[in-house]
C-alpha cells in the first residue's frame, strides 16, 4: 500500500478500534464492550481520523515516522483533553451520571489510540525493507536475466 495520511489514520483508527474493544471486553464483559466501543467510534475515532488525516497533510507532508507518529499522539491528546474537559465541566446532572463511563472510554481510546500509532508508524510502515515495492505490497520480482540469442546473418 501507498503511504498516504489517509491509509495511516485508516490503520491506526482500525488498531485503535481493536484494542479498545478487548480492553473494554476484558474490563466488563462483551455487551458492554459493543456498546462502549460504538460510542468511542462515534465520539472519539472518527473525529480523530478526520483530525489526522488534516494535520499530516497539513503539517508533516513527507516527514520523518517519527514525526508523524508525534503529530499523530498530539491529535490524540488533545481530543483525549478535549473530551475530559467536556465531561468535567457538564452542567447536566444525568450527565455526570454517566461520567464515569466517559473518564473509561476517554483512557481506553488514548491508550488504543497510542498503541495503534505506535503499531502503524514502526511495525506496518518501519523502513526496515530498503527495497521498492509496487502497488499492492510486494517485492518487485527479479528480472529476468537476458541472454543473447544469435541472431540470422
Amino acid at each position: 500500500m501507498k503511504r498516504t495520511p489517509t491509509v495511516e489514520a485508516s490503520f491506526i483508527y482500525g488498531f485503535a478500534l481493536v484494542i479498545g474493544f478487548i480492553i473494554f471486553a476484558l474490563n466488563g464483559g462483551f455487551p458492554q464492550a459493543v456498546s462502549l466501543t460504538e460510542i468511542m467510534a462515534l465520539l472519539l475515532l472518527l473525529p480523530t481520523w478526520v483530525l489526522i488525516i488534516l494535520v499530516t497533510k497539513f503539517f508533516a507532508g513527507k516527514g520523518s515516522q517519527y514525526r508523524k507518529f508525534f503529530l499523530n499522539l498530539s491529535v490524540i491528546s488533545a481530543m483525549t483533553v478535549l473530551l475530559a474537559l467536556m465531561v468535567i465541566t457538564a452542567p447536566s446532572a444525568a450527565f455526570k451520571a454517566y461520567s464515569s463511563n466517559f473518564i473509561l472510554v476517554d483512557f481506553v481510546y488514548f491508550i488504543s489510540h497510542a498503541i495503534g500509532a505506535v503499531l502503524t508508524q514502526f511495525v506496518v510502515f518501519r523502513k526496515a525493507n530498503k527495497a521498492p515495492m509496487n502497488n499492492f505490497g510486494e517485492l518487485p520480482r527479479p528480472a529476468k536475466a537476458k541472454t543473447k540469442t544469435k541472431g540470422k546473418k
